[in-house]
């Protein structure tokens, strides 16, 4: 719900003489950058050119996209089942070269990442992330946990 709120389109109107048939025939009246609809549990958080020297977007930048799981663990029979995600041919004016996982900030590749080791007692049992390598054999295949976010840099081709 409150993505429906948070996202909610919005709508502009123009004078016309034109029939609603009509108009849909000459003017686009949608468009949707993605081949296929993401997963009812999965939301795109962030999709935007990223880095570089100049403030000027160029065609070799990167771009910084997250995916976030938008369930928690137990809240749905089937909707807080880990999910797969085929980054490579997701979308429909580019498709994505390179993918790199970087930590939720984008500043940092999440393969530096060294955490603090803690002495600490498990209390939560029976709880293991799906992680695996993401490589261009599987389509850049990415698995979203429940309530997981998750931050890739990638190259477009």
């Amino acid at each position: 719900m409150g993505l429906r709120l948070y996202m909610a389109p919005s709508l502009s109107f123009t004078a016309s003489q034109l029939k609603q048939q009509d108009w849909s025939q000459k003017f686009h009246t949608t468009w949707s950058g993605l081949k296929t609809p993401l997963p009812a549990n999965v939301h795109m958080l962030t999709l935007e050119q990223w880095g570089g020297p100049t403030i000027k977007p160029s065609p070799t930048q990167p771009f910084l996209i997250r995916f976030e799981h938008i369930y928690e663990k137990g809240e749905n029979s089937e909707l807080s089942k880990p999910v797969k995600l085929m980054v490579k041919d997701m979308f429909v004016p580019f498709s994505i070269e390179t993918i790199e996982e970087l930590t939720l900030g984008a500043n940092l590749p999440l393969s530096d990442l060294q955490r603090l080791q803690w002495k600490t007692k498990d209390y939560i049992t029976g709880t293991k992330l799906m992680r695996h390598k993401i490589t261009a054999a599987d389509n850049f295949t990415v698995i979203l946990n429940p309530m997981e976010i998750r931050t890739f840099q990638v190259t477009l081709s």
